[in-house]
């Protein structure tokens, strides 16, 4: 008999801010570092060129970094390009929380929140969940991570969820959605996968004791209540 059918609550999404020290998830120290990575390697490369020229040989090694950078560029466009139009796609059903005055957000980090179904041991906990979206984005997924430390056979100690879709070498494909993986996540939730787990206390007790696997499950729900804006 196949199992009755549960009411979907979808999940949410918001767009980390710029600064904003208030979002789930926001890795402020991260997006400082990148910037002045950034910052030290336009440096070097202004300095390299300055070289370049003193030698008599900056046209050719000039020309070759501007090259590059262009490449680089068109990859990322494709990324953020890719990822405007999955937010403008999500947007026409559920609100996207405000912006900045200039409306810049982080396209490539969105923290999320995955409620539990109603029905289960999860129902009642929402879950934040952060998707970190690469340059190389859609021919890579994205690593989506819960808080270090989640409880569940197929999220590894570290957060990162292990789900097959999101495996670069099989079941990723560029034509998969944010909103499939975000729901496919919160079925995986309620439906672990025991024949590829990612950490061991979730695994064992899914295994060896069903009963105590539930009960915390239902206390990790309780350490996630909804989200009052």
């Amino acid at each position: 008999m196949a199992p009755a059918m549960t009411p979907l609550r979808t999940p949410a999404l918001r767009l980390q801010r710029r600064g904003d020290l208030h979002g789930v998830g926001v890795d402020q120290d991260a997006s400082s570092s990148e910037a002045a990575k950034e910052e030290e390697e336009g440096e070097d490369e202004k300095n390299g060129e300055g070289r370049e020229r003193r030698r008599g040989g900056g046209g050719g090694g000039a020309g070759e970094r501007a090259k590059q950078r262009g490449e680089s560029s068109n990859v990322g466009g494709i990324a953020r390009g890719r990822l405007a139009e999955e937010r403008k796609a999500w947007r026409k059903n559920h609100p996207m929380p405000e912006t900045l005055a200039d409306g810049s957000v982080n396209l490539m980090v969105w923290n999320c929140t995955i409620p539990g179904k109603q029905g289960t041991d999860w129902d009642g906990g929402y879950f934040p969940l952060t998707l970190h979206f690469s340059e190389d984005y859609p021919s890579k997924p994205p690593k989506c991570k819960f808080p270090q430390g989640f409880f569940h056979p197929n999220v590894y100690p570290s957060g990162t969820v292990c789900l097959s879709i999101l495996n670069e070498d099989s079941g990723w494909r560029p034509a998969i959605t944010v909103k499939q993986i975000l729901v496919g996540i919160q079925d995986l939730l309620d439906q672990p996968n025991p024949a590829d787990p990612a950490q061991t206390d979730g695994y064992q007790l899914f295994i060896q004791d069903i009963a105590e696997y539930k009960r915390r499950v239902r206390q990790q729900a309780k350490q996630y209540p909804p989200v009052l804006s």
